[in-house]
């Protein structure tokens, strides 16, 4: 019994010990004075004017004495799409277009009326909010992507496609932080549409409902089994590699709709 009591214990304090390496503040601040992370295009326009958006500071704390480095995609956020996060980078769950959908990034989990609200997908063409883009441009721009990451694979000689993009996605995405430093950036978040790149992925929340509150917690979410990506020469660069989850406190939101 004593032997089970000291084993639990251990395992509590490592849990404890990684989980209060990093730290997760999100705050959001005020919508006209920083409106220019608001993207400039018609589509967001037209999406702003059913359901206004919001913009949030992230703040990411290292409360060690260490250096502790992570991949993070500052340009957006990523849409849980379980609840399970140890499920997360796990078998199939590895997306082929990691850098489209901003896997990276910090995940918002969302809940209303105590009730997980999971997300949808679409296409534009579907929803009739917007004309196509340009077909040539789109075109171009994949090409262009899908040109950078082969000669990311062989200049590199790595193994296969999805190692490429994944490497390439995160060690372009890499951040190291300082002993009790903190690194800050804002974003862009509206749930009701999420236009995630110039290839036009949607994510959106379909059940969540605009005209009452919901409480929204963020999390970065590093398994393990994503550093599977990394080359041993990678891993020498980065010896302090984050592993688990951070999360935020609770925020209570209420978006604006227009309708």
């Amino acid at each position: 019994m004593g032997i089970k009591k000291n084993f639990s214990a251990i395992l509590f304090f490592i849990s404890t010990s990684l989980l209060c390496q990093l730290s997760l503040k999100v705050r959001e601040l005020n919508y006209d004075e920083f409106k220019e992370y608001v993207p400039d295009n018609d589509f967001v326009k037209s999406m702003e004017s059913q359901y206004k958006g919001h913009i949030f500071e992230i703040s990411l704390i290292n409360n060690t004495k260490k250096t502790i480095s992570l991949p993070l995609d500052t340009l957006s956020y990523a849409l849980p799409y379980t609840e399970d996060i140890w499920r997360y980078y796990k078998g199939e769950d590895f997306r082929t277009d990691p850098d489209l959908f901003n896997v990276l990034g910090v995940h918002p989990f969302l809940f209303q009326k105590n009730k997980f609200i999971d997300k949808e997908f679409d296409m534009p063409y579907h929803l009739n909010i917007i004309p196509p883009p340009d077909a040539m441009e789109k075109n171009q721009s994949k090409t262009d992507r899908l040109t950078v990451i082969k000669q990311w694979k062989e200049k590199n000689k790595l193994p296969s496609n999805l190692y490429a993009v994944y490497n390439w996605y995160l060690l372009n995405n890499m951040v190291t932080i300082n002993p009790k430093a903190t690194i800050k950036y804002r974003i862009y978040f509206n749930p009701f549409l999420k236009r995630q790149n110039v290839f036009d992925y949607h994510e959106f929340y379909t059940q969540l409902d605009a005209e009452i509150p919901y409480g929204a917690n963020f999390k970065i979410i590093l398994n393990e089994n994503l550093y599977k990506f990394l080359t041993k020469e990678d891993k020498l660069m980065y010896p302090d590699l984050f592993t688990g989850v951070v999360t935020s406190e609770t925020l209570d939101i209420l978006t604006n709709s227009n309708k």
